[in-house]
C-alpha cells in the first residue's frame, strides 16, 4: 500500500491538470475585474498576470497595485454594460409584476361593494377591483419601470469560481505528501 500512495497521487495529479476548465473566463490584460481581496476592494483593470500575482489598476491616473492570487477572496470579470433598451425592457418587466401585484391586492383587499350604497354603477366584486387593480397598476408598473431601467448603468458581470489544484509535495518525514489549493483561473 505505501508504494501505490505515490503512483495514486500521481494519477490524480495527471487527471486534474488534464481536465480544462470548461465555461470558466479567462482573466487577461486589459479585462475589466471587480476583487475583494485584504488589500484591495473595487473595480480594476489587469495591467499584468504572473503565477503568483495579478497586477491590477483602478484608473489611468493610478499606480499600479500588484494583488497575491492567494489574497483573492472573490473575483468577477466584467462581460460589458447592457445596452439602455435591454435596462429598459427589464425594468418595464420588473414594474409590471410589482404593479400588478400591489394592484391585485388592493383590490381583494378592499372586499366587494355594498348594493345600494352610493353611485350603482361602480360597484364591483373584490376580485373584478383585483383585475382592475392588476391591470391599471401593471401599466403604471411597466412606464415607471421602463424610465428607472433605463436610467440605471448595468453592468454584467461573471463570477469566476474556484479551482482546485492537486500536487504532490515532499512531506517532512521524507515521503510524498498530497497537497490540495484553491485557485482562480487566469
Amino acid at each position: 500500500m505505501r508504494r501505490a500512495l505515490p503512483l495514486i497521487a500521481a494519477a490524480l495529479v495527471a487527471f486534474a491538470s488534464a481536465l480544462p476548465a470548461q465555461g470558466v473566463p479567462s482573466v487577461q490584460v486589459g479585462s475589466r475585474v471587480r476583487i475583494e481581496s485584504r488589500i484591495a476592494r473595487g473595480i480594476f483593470s489587469v495591467v499584468r498576470v504572473t503565477d503568483d500575482t495579478v497586477t491590477v489598476r483602478a484608473d489611468t491616473l493610478s499606480a499600479p497595485l500588484a494583488v497575491p492570487r492567494a489574497d483573492i477572496a472573490r473575483l468577477a470579470l466584467s462581460l460589458g454594460r447592457r445596452s439602455a433598451g435591454s435596462r429598459a425592457l427589464r425594468g418595464a418587466y420588473i414594474g409590471a409584476a410589482i404593479g400588478a401585484v400591489v394592484g391585485a391586492a388592493s383590490g381583494l383587499a378592499s372586499g366587494d361593494d355594498e348594493k345600494g350604497t352610493g353611485f350603482d354603477l361602480f360597484q364591483a366584486t373584490a376580485g373584478e377591483k383585483a383585475v382592475l387593480g392588476a391591470v391599471a397598476l401593471g401599466l403604471v408598473g411597466t412606464v415607471v419601470g421602463s424610465v428607472v431601467g433605463a436610467g440605471l448603468r448595468g453592468e454584467r458581470w461573471e463570477h469566476t469560481p474556484l479551482l482546485p489544484r492537486v500536487g504532490i509535495m515532499p512531506a517532512t518525514t521524507g515521503r510524498m505528501a498530497l497537497a490540495t489549493s484553491w485557485t482562480y483561473r487566469f
